[in-house]
């Protein structure tokens, strides 16, 4: 915000100009998980935390305050947790052994062999294309915004009723 000064007859005036600038430097502020919870960031930043209820329910029982408040979003989640949160939650053995499972069955997903694809179509040789519809929402937490091809592009009018009238 820049202000300016600006002289009126009998007196200045000061007006406040806001300006939209570029950002010198980003900073990404990622907190800092205690080692057992390092686990924490690996489940949040893999969308499979969308259908897995295990995943779902540790974010909530971390903070179930602010699991809501962020729309549940589990990065954002971590992102806004206090630090002294994260070293509280590092004492519950129950959330520690919460963690590890939930850590452990990424893990194996993700290793896994015998997923619904590889069970339905087997090992097929070649380059296979995958199509995912944005008109399908993961999670709330996920915006998908719709805009009609008609706002993208903006059609000249030709012979409208506003062309005539002048």
């Amino acid at each position: 915000m820049i202000w300016n000064n600006i002289s009126r007859e009998g007196g200045t005036c000061l007006s406040l100009q806001c300006r939209t600038r570029k950002p010198i430097h980003i900073l990404n502020v990622v907190p800092s998980l205690p080692g057992p919870l390092s686990g924490l960031r690996r489940l949040a930043y893999n969308l499979r935390w969308t259908w897995d209820h295990d995943s779902i329910e540790l974010f909530r029982r971390l903070d179930s305050e602010l699991w809501e408040s962020t729309g549940h979003d589990p990065v954002r989640m971590l992102g806004s947790m206090d630090q002294a949160q994260l070293e509280a939650a590092v004492q519950d053995e129950t959330i520690l052994i919460h963690v590890e499972r939930t850590v452990s069955e990424l893990d194996e997903y993700l290793a896994s062999r015998a997923t619904w694809y590889q069970r339905t179509y087997g090992k097929l040789d070649g380059m296979r294309v995958a199509y995912f519809s944005a008109e399908f929402g993961l999670t709330e937490c996920l915006s998908i915004f719709e805009v009609s091809i008609d706002r993208l592009i903006e059609f000249p009018s030709f012979g409208s009723d506003a062309d005539q009238a002048t």
